[in-house]
This record gives structure tokens, C-alpha cells and sequence, in this order.
């Protein structure tokens, strides 16, 4: 995949441009939600260890955290309309693209809009 598009940088066309940012941004949100995982596997091993009680739930409540279990329901919401647009499951990995591409930075926007607004205590 790589040499394919290292054919395409060469290329003077917007359209090879676009998609080659296109696929450097999608590596990178890859390895974000990579280092996420990593997060999450991190956490399940401490969850085994009696000794680590006050680690996980630094972790758990941890805003980062947070985030990531948002993050996550969105993107299997957007898998089961997806799916049943489709007529069949179309796997967490399409549905994780197609969700960045298309409503990762709405959501986010919103997200952080919703968060800047002050709770009102009656």
C-alpha cells in the first residue's frame, strides 16, 4: 500500500494530494486509537493484580478515559445504523474509518461545546 501511494505523492494532481493526507491522517488517528488499546490492555492486567485497586480507578476516571468509552459508543452506534443501512454487519474496522472521516470532528466539537457550558444547580 505504502508504494502505491508514494507513486501517488509524486503526482502533481490535487486529488493524489488529498488522498495522500487522507491516508497519513488516517494512520495517525490508527495509532492513536492503537495507543488507546494499549491503554485499555494496560488496564484489564491491572484489573487482574489484587495490589492495583487504586491505579484502575485513577485510570476509569481518568478523562482520557473517559473520552475513549464515548468515543467508542459512538463509533458501534454508527456500526449498527451503518449495518442496518447495509442489510449486514459491516465489522467495527469500516465503521471506526467511516465514523472519523465522516463525524469524529463534529462530534468532538460538540463534545467540547457541551463540556464549556456551565451546570446550572436549582
Amino acid at each position: 500500500m505504502r508504494t502505491r501511494l508514494k507513486a501517488f505523492a509524486n503526482l502533481s494532481t490535487p486529488d493524489a494530494r488529498r488522498l495522500v493526507r487522507r491516508k497519513n491522517k488516517l494512520s495517525s488517528m490508527s495509532s492513536m486509537l492503537n495507543s488507546r488499546r494499549n491503554l485499555k490492555t494496560k488496564l484489564r492486567m491491572s484489573q487482574a493484580s489484587s495490589s492495583a485497586g487504586p491505579v484502575v480507578d485513577v485510570v476509569k476516571n481518568s478523562s482520557l478515559y473517559r473520552e475513549f468509552q464515548a468515543e467508542r459508543e459512538e463509533i458501534l452506534r454508527h456500526k449498527w445504523i451503518e449495518s442496518e443501512k447495509a442489510g449486514f454487519d459491516i465489522g467495527f474496522e469500516r465503521a471506526l474509518t467511516d465514523w472519523i472521516v465522516k463525524h469524529r470532528a463534529k462530534w468532538r466539537e460538540a463534545r467540547q461545546a457541551l463540556a464549556a457550558v456551565p451546570l446550572v444547580h436549582c
